[in-house]
C-alpha cells in the first residue's frame, strides 16, 4: 500500500510539472486569445457622441474609433469595440474589463484618482441649448432655478450640479433623448459637449446653441493607474498622428469645428429616429 501512494503522488508530481511547462504568459497590458492567439486592445465607449462615436448601418464609427483603429495597428493588436454607459467607463477601466476608455472623455481631477490619462487629443467645451424660441434662457446664468437636461456622468453633468443651481438636474443615457425632451418643453436647457451639440442639435430644426462656452477642456483616454506600458503605447500613436497630420484629417471627415448648419451631414438622421422609436416603446 506504501508503495502504491509513493507512486500515486509520483504522478502527480510529474502531471503538475508538464502542466506548468505549458502555460502561456500574457502580460498584464494585452489580452491573448489562446485558441487563435491573437492579441486585442479593447476599448470601451459609449456610441452616443456623435461625431466622436456612434452608431450608422450596425456599426461603431466615428472620430475616436479610426484613432482607436491607429492605436490597435501600432499595437500589432486587434480592435475590440465594448459599447457601455459613458457613467460606468472609469470603473470599466480600473476594474480590468477594459483597456483603456476612448469616449471624447476630459481629463478632471477626479477621474485622475481612477485611472491614467494619455496626453490630450482633442480640446473641448460645453455649451448651452435652448428652444429657438426660449425667452428664459439666454446665458449661463440664466439656468439657476431651471430645469437643465445632461448626458449622465459627463463634464456637462458636473458642471450644471456644481455651478448652475439649478432647480432640477435631469440625467440621460443618450444625449439625443436629452434634446428631445428640451423640444416637447420638458426641459429648459441642455448642457453638452459642443461638437456633439452641434450634430443632435442639427436634427431638431427649433434648437439653437447658445455661443457662450462654460468650460475649456481636453479629451484624452484613460487606461488603468499604473499601466504605464499601455499608456507609453497610446500616447505613441497620439505623437505619430499628431506629426502626421492625422487628427487634422478625422477634424475634416468628421465636421469637426464645422459651422453648426454643416453638421447634420455627419450624424444619419436614423439616430434620432430610433431614439424617439425607443421613446415611444
Amino acid at each position: 500500500m506504501k508503495k502504491f501512494l509513493s507512486l500515486l503522488m509520483a504522478m502527480a508530481m510529474v502531471a503538475c510539472l508538464f502542466a506548468a511547462c505549458g502555460e502561456t504568459e500574457v502580460t498584464p497590458e494585452t489580452t491573448v486569445d489562446e485558441a487563435t492567439e491573437t492579441v486585442t486592445f479593447t476599448m470601451g465607449t459609449n456610441a452616443e457622441f456623435a461625431p466622436f462615436e456612434y452608431v450608422e448601418n450596425n456599426e461603431i464609427v466615428g472620430y475616436d474609433i479610426d484613432m482607436a483603429q491607429e492605436i490597435a495597428k501600432d499595437m500589432g493588436a486587434e480592435l475590440v469595440i465594448e459599447n457601455m454607459d459613458f457613467d460606468g467607463l472609469v470603473t470599466a477601466v480600473s476594474t480590468g474589463k477594459i483597456d483603456a476608455a476612448i469616449a471624447g472623455m476630459s481629463v478632471t481631477e477626479e477621474r485622475k484618482e481612477s485611472v491614467d490619462f494619455s496626453k490630450p487629443y482633442y480640446t473641448a467645451a460645453q455649451v448651452i441649448i435652448v428652444n429657438a424660441d426660449s425667452e428664459t434662457v439666454a446665458t449661463a446664468a440664466d439656468l439657476e432655478g431651471k430645469v437643465v437636461a445632461v448626458q449622465e456622468g459627463t463634464t456637462g453633468d458636473i458642471y450644471v450640479t456644481e455651478n448652475c443651481n439649478a432647480a432640477e438636474v435631469s440625467r440621460y443615457k443618450k444625449a439625443v433623448n436629452a434634446l428631445m425632451d428640451l423640444e416637447s418643453g420638458k426641459v429648459d436647457a441642455v448642457v453638452l459637449d459642443e461638437e456633439p451639440a452641434k450634430n443632435y442639435s442639427a436634427q431638431f430644426a427649433g434648437l439653437v446653441i447658445l455661443d457662450e462656452a462654460l468650460t475649456a477642456e481636453e479629451y484624452a483616454i484613460a487606461v488603468a493607474k499604473g499601466n504605464a506600458d499601455l499608456l507609453d503605447a497610446i500616447n505613441a500613436t497620439i505623437d505619430r498622428m499628431t506629426e502626421e497630420g492625422k487628427f487634422d484629417e478625422l477634424k475634416e471627415k468628421y465636421g469637426l469645428n464645422a459651422p453648426a448648419e454643416e453638421a447634420e451631414e455627419v450624424v444619419a438622421e436614423e439616430v434620432v429616429e430610433e431614439a424617439a422609436e425607443t421613446e415611444a416603446e
